[in-house]
């Protein structure tokens, strides 16, 4: 899939020139389908040099302060609205150093100094130099969806293999993180 925000995908799936498209946050809509893919957790990223970076873990408290890096900068909500929701669940208004349009340049930017990124943890497959990941310790609600969109009239019977895979995947998923 190439990169469109929400509405572009929203649209490109209503006029057929999609047949799925992936999305987080995404609002209810009466007929576009949704199953969920996954659900994640949301880490810091920190340049290596930065204080918290020695911590095994980070209090998402500790960056009250700290410069912010967000992505995207369009289509809300998104994960900018995720982002400030949790720094508001703790008691405090982020400060945002910067708003980009994809994950690649906000995560350039953590490697350049320019500030901390909360991410989806997916994007640690991102080995950015001079970035480590970090968990953080103090946010319950620090999740995010991943779900498939696809228009809700389409029976296609490719469509519908493919959610099979998608819910397959999903169980499997579930069943690794299930204590033994």
């Amino acid at each position: 899939e190439r990169q469109m925000c929400i509405r572009d995908r929203i649209e490109a799936l209503r006029q057929r020139r999609i047949t799925v498209g992936f999305n987080r946050m995404t609002p209810p809509l009466p007929d576009i389908g949704r199953e969920l893919v996954t659900t994640e957790r949301v880490l810091v990223a920190l340049h290596e040099g930065h204080a918290l970076a020695t911590q095994a873990s980070v209090s998402l408290r500790a960056l009250r302060d700290e410069p912010l890096v967000l992505f995207p900068s369009v289509g809300r909500p998104n994960f900018v609205d995720k982002v400030i929701e949790l720094c508001k669940q703790q008691g405090f208004e982020p400060q945002v150093a910067q708003e980009v349009g994809d994950a690649v340049t906000g995560i350039a930017l953590v490697a350049a100094g320019y500030g901390a990124s909360l991410i989806p943890e997916s994007l640690t497959t991102l080995k950015m130099p001079r970035v480590v990941y970090r968990p953080l310790t103090d946010a319950p609600q620090a999740f995010i969806d991943l779900s498939v969109l696809y228009r809700a009239t389409d029976n296609s019977p490719l469509l519908q293999a493919f959610l099979g895979i998608v819910r397959a995947y999903r169980t499997r998923l579930e069943a690794a993180k299930l204590p033994i």
